[in-house]
């Protein structure tokens, strides 16, 4: 009986600070996006049937015009941030468009650098602002697919007392596709391993993979075991990821608390489709300060008996209130 009412009001508990946590969220999400919107207006040869970001196909020697429609819906002037970045697949498996960092000099085709906007735009209170841009296609013809993110923020200033502020931003997808219709032959490499830590409780073998190639890999299967000297397995790891063009990215694998010092084995299989498979063999070690950290980040159990006591302390009072009550009614 007890377990069953430590169980009730355990639930109850979590229960109730998941629904205030989601009401506070959910309130503060639409006070900030009330503040300003953003759409894309195409341009002519913009893909048929596609109408949420730019899909434009690769026109040798073109220079193509589209804009970025910007809706102040505050009572001031605002200036916004606009920013073209490459597309790339982050450490959570999500395609991300908002790093800034610049694209890998050894590409032939850099989209971030194709793409012409203008870097900040002012629009007064109540009213929208069209953003003219253009993409300029070099003379020859391209056979892949390159992706950018236009990212708009508002600006504002930073008070240094209180540097943090809520905002929200935009992300309009922005691909082009190349002209030659047989895509190139895709390629990953594996780059290297690094031990870092990912979260506050966690340490992670980060797995630094290349997609060398302009091929957009949607729904990649990615397998990691990792197995010990003698050939037990310590931890397997499995996600399905979309791999963006020319991209380098870190593919994390969660190391548990009890992993010791010695050496081990990294075994890492990819699929794409049928017809495109890798796999990667890489050894690597972990020392004694590794474990100790390892261990260190792992959240502290509490001590069931400790848990146990606490939950029969608030079981009491609860009863006891629900007693108390009762009397003053029975009194009156």
């Amino acid at each position: 009986m007890i377990n069953k009412i430590v169980k009730l009001i355990l639930v109850t508990l979590l229960f109730g600070s998941i629904t205030l946590g989601s009401k506070h969220v959910f309130a503060d999400s639409i006070s900030k996006q009330t503040g300003y919107s953003i759409s894309p207006i195409f341009s002519e040869n913009q893909t048929t049937d596609i109408d949420s970001f730019y899909d434009i196909k690769w026109t040798p020697n073109n220079n193509e015009k589209f804009s970025l429609k910007i809706t102040n819906n505050t009572d001031s002037t605002k200036n916004y941030s606009v920013e073209v970045n490459k597309a790339r697949t982050n450490s959570n498996a999500a395609v991300d468009y908002t790093d800034t960092t610049k694209e890998n000099q050894s590409a032939p085709y850099k989209l971030t650098q194709m793409i012409n906007l203008p870097s900040e735009v002012k629009v007064p209170a109540h009213s929208s602002e069209i953003v003219p841009g253009n993409l300029v296609f070099p003379e020859e013809d391209f056979n892949g697919i390159l992706m950018a993110g236009i990212h708009v923020s508002e600006k504002k200033s930073v008070d240094k007392q209180t540097p943090l502020s809520n905002t929200v931003s935009y992300n309009i997808p922005f691909v082009v596709r190349g002209n030659v219709d047989k895509r190139p032959d895709p390629r990953i490499d594996l780059q290297k391993l690094m031990l870092k830590k990912s979260t506050i409780e966690t340490y992670s073998l980060n797995v630094f993979l290349n997609n060398k190639r302009p091929n957009l890999l949607k729904s990649v299967k990615v397998k990691a075991e990792i197995t010990d000297e003698n050939g037990k397995i310590l931890v397997t790891d499995s996600k399905k990821l979309d791999i963006t063009p020319e991209t380098e990215f870190a593919y994390p694998v969660a190391l548990p608390a009890s992993t010791k010092a010695g050496k081990y084995t990294l075994t890492l299989s990819m699929q794409h489709g049928s017809e495109h498979h890798w796999k990667f063999t890489r050894e690597f070690s972990i020392s004694k300060q590794d474990q100790k950290n390892i261990k260190e980040a792992a959240p502290n159990k509490i001590d069931s008996k400790l848990l146990y006591s606490g939950v029969i302390i608030i079981i009491s009072v609860l009863m006891g209130a629900i007693v108390y009550k009762r009397r003053q009614n029975t009194n009156k």
